[in-house]
């Protein structure tokens, strides 16, 4: 396994952790927002998601700056 995929691999592993338990209620119009969100052609199986990675690896970083231990 490669460099990236181990990071991006151990960033979600952090996130899952970190999330709250469902299900999520959510009313009808957050529900269709949603719905439409998903049906972008960004967010359809194949679509190139590699910027998530990077973007969710500086908050991290960011925020272990800001947020020392």
């Amino acid at each position: 396994m490669d460099d990236s995929t181990r990071k991006a691999l151990r960033i979600l592993d952090e996130l899952v952790c970190e999330r709250a338990p469902g299900p999520y209620l959510v009313d009808a119009e957050y529900a269709r927002l949603i719905e439409r969100a998903e049906k972008l052609p960004c967010n359809q199986d194949g679509a190139d998601k590699t910027w998530v990675f990077r973007a969710m690896e500086r908050y991290l970083e960011e925020h272990r700056r800001t947020h020392p231990a």
